[in-house]
């Protein structure tokens, strides 16, 4: 004699509250994940703004020194240090997107193009290496009339 199954909804019931978990789970996980990415679009966009604004105004150049460098799943943030006319300043630089962290960058030295009328307001322009004063020279000779082109994917036009 074979034991005497017991199909009743209350059987189902368990099994139907798991569906309902595992379904408020996904639309939770997918609201959550929606809600970040527009917080990072907005972040990268409101960090791209504020360069090309400094890049299409009156700037200086001045060689900076990477001292470290954080990172998140989507960003890395370069802090780095440089001077003018005798006084220190420190910037951070970010960069959005996946394995954007290098730690080999860190003492290196890149061009600085900063807001001449707010000398704090800068970018590190990762394209263009200082390894001597003569690099430096050189850069500044080359980009007396306007600055390069900001060093993140799409420029500002």
């Amino acid at each position: 004699m074979q034991p005497e199954r017991n199909n009743t909804m209350k059987d189902k019931e368990p099994l139907k509250a798991s569906i309902i978990k595992v379904d408020f789970m996904l639309k939770t996980y997918t609201i959550l994940t929606l809600i970040a990415m527009c917080v990072f679009s907005m972040s990268c966009k409101k960090e791209k703004s504020r360069i090309c604004e400094l890049y299409d105004g009156d700037v200086g150049y001045a060689v900076g020194t990477i001292q470290s460098v954080s990172s998140s799943p989507f960003k890395a943030t370069y802090r780095y240090d440089y001077s003018i006319d005798e006084t220190n300043y420190n910037g951070k630089e970010k960069a959005y997107g996946i394995g954007q962290k290098d730690e080999t960058l860190i003492g290196k030295q890149f061009i600085v193009i900063y807001a001449l009328r707010d000398q704090s307001n800068s970018d590190l322009n990762t394209d263009y290496l200082i390894e001597s004063e003569q690099d430096f020279d050189d850069f500044e000779s080359e980009f007396s009339s306007a600055p390069p082109s900001p060093d993140f994917p799409n420029n500002c036009k």
